[in-house]
């Protein structure tokens, strides 16, 4: 039996050092498939917490391979995409911790899913839990994103952040794990402006995917939250550990692939009880991702 769970690993497109799932707990078909990871594989960071997007990219695998499974697995010419995603978190995971992501279908067909997500500890503790939506497309092929996507018509202004300042000395990570390149603050706006410069020699492509590179969506995500440390600390605020991401809610709109410069656009919304980052990301041709992120201030509940 545990032959034939290990065996459904082999059906995921992302590899090392871009898989954040590493083995099959159980599937039951029709119902959930439950895989776990364990944190310490992955490169780890400075920073006492697994930063939430590798959580949600293991979540995100896991559905993938649960459509597959459900449907049918993905051609040589196809791959995945998330098209969105949205998660509430209650806790956070240290480096070293097991995690256990669990999907259930919502609505699905051959070609695209809405699914159900948990993230739990291995301790059965709930780490987060949402929906997300996930889709097939074809390698090589031309993608027309919603009308959402051409919003901004395109962005060539990111190239223009190469007199930007260098993020490199302010954020808190080792490479390669580091996803901003420059920025522009805006003074008194509440917002900062950054960008990130996509190449195919970029570490993580190696895994996404090893046939043909697309940008992983959860790394746009992790540069709208790297942009947000950003902010934190040109505005002269303490370790960006002392904040809590509590929801994120995320459209991902256009792949991305080597070539472009993606320009970060963030602003902040804030009230007495939490801090809601409005933020997107924008290629060439259009926007690549929108997101709403709620953050709270450990010490205080504000930010």
């Amino acid at each position: 039996m545990m032959s034939k769970l290990d065996s459904i690993l082999d059906m995921l497109p992302q590899k090392p050092p871009f898989r954040m799932v590493d083995r099959i707990l159980s599937y039951h078909p029709g119902k959930q498939v439950e895989a776990g990871f364990l944190t310490s594989s992955f490169f780890q960071q400075p920073i006492p917490s697994v930063p939430i997007t590798i959580l949600m990219e293991g979540l995100a695998q896991t559905g993938v391979l649960y459509t597959q499974l459900e449907t049918e697995p993905l051609s040589e010419k196809e791959f995945p995409l998330l098209g969105s995603i949205h998660v509430h978190f209650y806790e956070e995971v240290e480096w070293g911790e097991p995690v256990h992501f669990i999907i259930r279908p919502e609505r699905l067909d051959s070609k695209r899913a809405v699914l159900n997500g948990t993230i739990a500890k291995g301790n059965g503790l709930e780490v987060a839990s949402g929906m997300l939506s996930v889709a097939v497309a074809q390698m090589e092929g031309s993608f027309v994103g919603p009308p959402e996507s051409r919003e901004s018509g395109g962005c060539r202004e990111s190239y223009r952040l190469v007199d930007g300042k260098k993020a490199e000395m302010l954020l808190p990570y080792h490479k390669p794990w580091q996803m901003i390149d420059r920025y522009q603050y805006r003074l008194n706006a509440g917002g900062i402006t950054t960008s990130k410069l996509i190449t195919a020699s970029d570490y993580y492509l190696q895994g996404h995917f090893p046939a043909y590179s697309i940008f992983p969506g959860m790394l746009l995500q992790e540069g709208i939250h790297q942009s947000l440390q950003l902010l934190d600390r040109v505005e002269g605020r303490s370790s960006f550990a002392s904040v809590r991401i509590t929801e994120v809610n995320t459209r991902f709109l256009l792949p991305v692939e080597p070539g472009e410069a993606v320009l970060y656009q963030l602003r902040k919304e804030t009230n007495d009880a939490e801090t809601t980052v409005v933020g997107q990301g924008s290629i060439s041709t259009g926007l690549a991702i929108k997101t709403r992120v709620k953050v709270r201030r450990k010490e205080d509940g504000g930010l």
